[in-house]
């Protein structure tokens, strides 16, 4: 067996069940004292540095206790450790991204602070990314940068009024419910096993390729009711940019099947 293949399983369980703790904790910390913040330059500056100081904690803590994990290149571990932090952030996000997408479609409020401060959050993790992880596809590199640009733009929008940054606000929620993906990226170096890692590969695809086809569909009636009834440039801008991040969600799909399938098939021949 080839030792760089997998890290060990108890400092593995460890980080995920530490995450799950602090995703929890997370989650009362925005409730209570982020998303509804004016300054959210400071939301920035606060979450860049604790998701980069995680990087460190996180790579500390394995460094110490697995000895497979020293065993695997600096950059598979940051890769490993920004999935994990990704996963951990999009699961804090989720509750407030189903109330948010709820009172934004089905009440039609949208709160500008919020919405505001959770593309900011939900930004972050990829930001820092392209800096600490240099393993990033071509692919994955343009989605970061995607995101972090379309952030900036909406953070300086009004959402009071119907205009292109809404359908922004929609893509960023549906991405949000699939932080399962995410951990399962990481887990590909994580000691789990092949039966355990198909069953999760098939439970990601499942759910990411649901919030792809509802969300890819919302998207296309809104673009072209924005098309028909504005016509602003914007709205081709925001087209192009939609084509990158959905080409990498489309790859990524196609990966979770692939792995699947791949990891039934060792399963069986064990």
């Amino acid at each position: 067996e080839n030792p760089f293949s997998s890290l060990h399983s108890v400092p593995t369980i460890s980080v995920i069940l530490t995450f799950g703790t602090l995703t929890g904790g997370a989650s009362y910390i925005l409730s209570e004292h982020v998303l509804e913040t004016s300054d959210h330059f400071g939301v920035v500056v606060v979450g860049t540095y604790l998701v980069l100081s995680s990087y460190f904690m996180v790579h500390y803590f394995l460094d110490v206790y697995s000895n497979s994990y020293k065993s695997i290149s600096k950059d598979k571990q940051f890769y490993v450790i920004s999935n994990l932090i990704k996963s951990g952030v999009l699961a804090s996000l989720t509750p407030f991204a189903i109330e948010t997408l709820y009172q934004a479609l089905w009440l039609n409020h949208w709160p500008n602070a919020r919405i505001r401060n959770l593309g900011t959050i939900y930004a972050i993790p990829d930001g820092v990314s392209l800096v600490m992880v240099r393993r990033n596809s071509v692919n994955t590199i343009i989605h970061h940068v995607c995101v972090v640009i379309l952030n900036y733009v909406s953070i300086h929008n009004d959402y009071s009024h119907e205009n292109v940054c809404r359908l922004l606000v929609v893509y960023a929620i549906f991405s949000s419910f699939a932080y399962l993906v995410n951990l399962l990226l990481a887990t590909r170096f994580l000691g789990v096993t092949k039966q355990m890692s198909a069953i999760m590969s098939i439970g990601a695809f499942l759910l990411y390729t649901s919030c792809c086809l509802i969300n890819f569909t919302w998207q296309a009636i809104r673009i072209k009711h924005l098309h028909d009834t504005q016509g602003h440039w914007s709205i081709y801008l925001y087209s192009l940019a939609i084509i990158f991040l959905a080409w990498d969600d489309l790859i990524l799909n196609r990966w979770l099947i692939k792995n699947a399938r791949t990891n039934f098939q060792l399963a069986k021949s064990d």
